[in-house]
Parts: structure tokens; sequence; C-alpha cells
């Protein structure tokens, strides 16, 4: 297994994000491959002490999240956000083309929301996607998150000038 700083020394790693008990850390790498297909992939480290005493952080494998749903598409974690147990994961990238309730998105992005359980293993709660459809838009190119549950994602193109779009987690997702 690889520790923090292999990762980061990736030519592929984009976006890294710790929870509030400083004892998780994510690290995406959103052009990393499977095989042949680039999808994107988000990475766990937990932190521990080495024999010695030292701080390490370790990756734990089995938490690794890959890809989005589309096949071959690049760009999955392309932003990761952590808040509470809460984890948000970006797809936005220039050419992402997806389906969602039988609505077509080219360029548009979503963000997948992650919850952290107590073991600090994620099950996946939902898909965000742009509130209005708008084609070329990159919603979820980035966003913010505060300690409410609010999450702020940004289409840095939507209608030429960009818009941010706010949720309330708590009572919007669950």
């Amino acid at each position: 297994s690889r520790d923090a700083l292999d990762r980061l020394g990736g030519q592929n790693t984009h976006a890294i994000t710790m929870n509030n008990n400083k004892d998780l850390l994510c690290i995406s790498a959103p052009f990393d491959k499977l095989t042949t297909l680039s999808t994107g992939f988000v990475y766990f480290f937990i932190k521990g002490t080495d024999s010695n005493g030292n701080e390490i952080w370790t990756e734990d494998q089995t938490k690794t999240i890959k890809g989005g749903d589309e096949p071959n598409v690049a760009g999955f974690g392309y932003l990761v956000k952590i808040s509470n147990d809460k984890l948000f994961v970006g797809h936005s990238y220039p050419g992402l083309v997806f389906t969602h309730n039988n609505v077509t998105y080219n360029n548009c992005g979503k963000i997948y929301y992650y919850k952290i359980n107590g073991d600090n293993t994620v099950t996946r709660k939902d898909i965000i996607v742009q509130g209005v459809h708008q084609n070329n838009a990159l919603f979820g190119f980035n966003m913010a998150v505060d300690t409410d549950g609010n999450i702020y994602i940004n289409c840095p193109t939507y209608d030429d000038k960009g818009i941010i779009f706010g949720y309330s987690v708590t009572t919007t997702f669950e």
C-alpha cells in the first residue's frame, strides 16, 4: 500500500480534503485509469503511527471509490470535500456527457454525495445535478461546504456569467 506522500506526488493528483477528526484524508485523481479506461478515483488514507511512534498516513484500498456511472469519462474526483460525516465528489470536466432522469447533460458535471460511516467506510447517498439544466455550464467545477450542512456549487460558465447553486444537504438529501 502507498502512503499519502506517494499519492500526493502523483501526476494525476488533483484535490485533497480531510475530515474534522483529522484522521481521514481523501485524495482524488480524476485522470487515473482502470485498465485503459479513464475514470478517476478517490483514495482514502487513515492516520496512524509507526513502530517508532511517528505519525503516518496509510492508504486503505478497501475504501477506494472509482469513477462515476459513465464509462471512459475522466473527471471523477475533480473536487473532493468533507464536512462532518459527508463526502462530496465532483465529476465535472469538459466533454462530460451523461443522462440523469432521462435528461442528457453536456459539459455539465455532477456531485456525488456519500455518507461517511463511523468506521470511515462510505455509502453513496445521492447524485446532485444542476437545478436548472443548461449545457456547457460545468456544474460542480468547484464547490464549498459549510459546517451547517449547506453546499454551494459553482457553474462557472452558466449563461456566460456563472452561477452558484445552494443546497441544504440535511433537508434536501437525507
